[in-house]
């Protein structure tokens, strides 16, 4: 009979990582003038490989900037208009990846100026009491107390659709939010909430807190298809509603 208390060892461990930098994060190759450039939906390089990874820019456009962390930033002028090469390199102890794309720009979208629009009520049994105001030369809309409103917007959303607005409110109702809509009954995965005492429809860019706040919005990640209609919320169900909504600057285009 052999030894019952015979001792066996026996040793886990991680194998060390010695791989090279790829990088996997793909490039966004369109950008407008005077509008800040995206290279992706956070503006970040990633890469697999052996950390740490560091980035530079090899080639690129005049005013681009790539940070050692792959924080890439760029704001392409008028006399950019056109197409740019751009090479990026990423490096770790064990070697290097490149990755090459052209981005092309053109001109700004234009923002929609309400004056050129038809305003109606988004749901009726919700567009109740209040007021809708048209300002800074149709270049703003303010809805104060409870309204939904709802503007004429035929459009095939695609993965690359962006929607890019500023947004204030000087008093929080229920729900204020955006969205896209084919039917006029409203729902939950259709609508972008951002500020609001209650929790209702997608909630990524519900993030207000005060002043006038930029959002961007790629409404791609989250929806695709054709649409017929944008609307706008100030919801607040109470006996004399206040909450106010202001959305301004807003454009819809291609990425």
């Amino acid at each position: 009979m052999g030894d019952l208390n015979q001792r066996r060892w026996i040793r886990v461990y991680e194998e060390a990582d010695n791989s090279p930098p790829s990088i996997t994060s793909s490039a966004n190759t369109s950008a407008a003038i005077d509008q800040a450039y995206h290279y992706d939906a956070n503006d970040q390089l990633e890469s697999s490989g052996a950390s740490p990874i560091s980035y530079s820019l090899t080639s690129g456009p005049t005013g681009m900037t790539v940070s050692s962390d792959g924080t890439l930033s760029w704001t392409p002028t008028a006399a950019q208009l056109g197409n740019h090469s751009v090479t990026i390199q990423a490096d770790n102890s064990y070697g290097s990846d490149s990755q090459s794309y052209s981005i092309t720009v053109t001109a700004a979208v234009a923002p929609l100026n309400f004056n050129n629009e038809t305003l109606g009520s988004y749901t009726t049994s919700q567009d109740l009491a209040g007021t809708v105001t048209i300002e800074d030369g149709g270049h703003s809309l303010h809805l104060v107390g409870n309204r939904w409103q709802q503007i004429a917007f035929p459009y095939t959303l695609t993965a690359n659709t962006v929607l890019e607005f500023d947004f204030s409110s000087s008093v929080q109702g229920e729900i204020h939010a955006i969205g896209f809509d084919n039917d006029h009954t409203h729902t939950t995965n259709h609508t972008f909430q951002l500020y609001g005492t209650q929790h209702w429809g997608l909630q990524d860019y519900r993030n207000y807190s005060s002043g006038t706040q930029h959002y961007r919005i790629v409404v791609g990640e989250h929806y695709t298809g054709n649409v017929q209609y944008l609307y706008f919320v100030a919801d607040h169900d109470i006996s004399n509603p206040t909450g106010e909504s202001v959305f301004s600057n807003v454009r819809v285009y291609e990425q």
